[in-house]
C-alpha cells in the first residue's frame, strides 16, 4: 500500500535507445504512444536522428537521444516531429514528462522547441516552449510569449505536465541548474505534442535540440489513496 501511494503507475514510455540508431517517419519504439509523424521542408537540410547530446555540449542526457536539425537560416527550413498519446487525451491524474536539451540558441530567425495540442497536432495549440535567436526560453499559452528561463546553461531540462481535469500544471528545471518553473493553467486536456526546429543558422551539433525519456503515468486518485490508507490501517490494527 505504501509503495502504491508513493509512486504513480506507468502508462507509456519511450526513449532514444529503443530505435537502434535510426528515427524516422512512422517509427515507434515505445509503448502506448502513437507512431512518430515526421515532416519538413525548405531549401536546405532538415530531418531527425538519434544522437549523443554531449556532442553538442549538453549534459545529463542519454547517449541515444532524439535529435532534430533544420538549417541554414533563411530558406524556410523546418522539421516537425508529431506524436499522439496512445490512450487519447490526458485524464485527471495523468502526468506527461520528458527531457529537453539545448546549448546554443537557434540563431537568426530560427526557432526550436515543442508544443502541446488538443484535437491532434492539427487542432488547438495549448502550450508552446521555444528558444529563438537569443538565449531566453519562452512559453506561450496563446497570449504572447513570456519568459520561462533566462539563464544560459547546458544541463538537460525535465518538463512535467500534470492534468487535474481542468488545469495543466507545468513544472520544469532550467538549463543553468538553478532556475525552476511551476505554474498551473486552465487548459483543455492535451492529446498530442510536436517537437520542432526551423531556420537554425548552421548544422553545428551545438545548435541542434535533443529530447528523450518520454513517459505518461497516472497518479492514484485521492479516493484510491484513502482506501489504500484504510486498508493499511486495518492491517496494522489486526496485528
Amino acid at each position: 500500500a505504501s509503495a502504491a501511494i508513493a509512486s504513480a503507475s506507468l502508462i507509456g514510455a519511450d526513449h532514444g535507445g529503443n530505435y537502434g540508431g535510426s528515427w524516422g517517419n512512422g517509427s515507434n519504439g515505445g509503448t502506448n504512444f502513437g507512431a512518430w509523424a515526421i515532416s519538413g521542408g525548405g531549401g536546405g537540410s532538415y530531418g531527425s536522428f538519434i544522437g549523443d547530446p554531449s556532442a553538442g555540449g549538453i549534459s545529463g542526457m542519454a547517449a541515444d537521444s532524439f535529435g532534430l536539425y533544420a538549417n541554414p537560416n533563411g530558406p524556410g527550413n523546418y522539421v516537425n516531429a508529431d506524436r499522439s498519446f496512445g490512450g487519447g487525451a490526458m485524464a485527471a491524474g495523468n502526468v506527461f514528462s520528458f527531457t529537453w536539451g539545448v546549448n546554443w540558441d537557434s540563431g537568426g530567425t530560427g526557432n526550436k522547441g515543442f508544443n502541446l495540442y488538443s484535437g491532434g497536432t492539427g487542432g488547438s495549440q495549448l502550450f508552446n516552449v521555444n528558444i529563438g535567436g537569443a538565449d531566453d526560453i519562452t512559453y506561450d499559452i496563446g497570449g504572447g510569449a513570456q519568459n520561462l528561463f533566462t539563464n544560459y546553461g547546458v544541463n538537460a531540462m525535465t518538463f512535467m505536465f500534470t492534468y487535474d481535469g481542468s488545469q495543466l500544471r507545468v513544472q520544469a528545471n532550467g538549463r543553468d541548474g538553478v532556475e525552476t518553473f511551476d505554474q498551473s493553467f486552465t487548459l483543455s486536456a492535451p492529446d498530442s505534442f510536436r517537437l520542432y526546429a526551423s531556420d537554425m543558422t548552421d548544422s553545428s551539433a551545438n545548435r541542434q535540440p535533443y529530447f528523450d525519456d518520454f513517459s505518461m503515468s497516472a497518479i492514484p486518485e485521492p479516493a484510491t489513496i484513502a482506501l489504500l490508507g484504510l486498508g493499511l490501517a486495518g492491517l496494522l490494527l489486526s496485528r
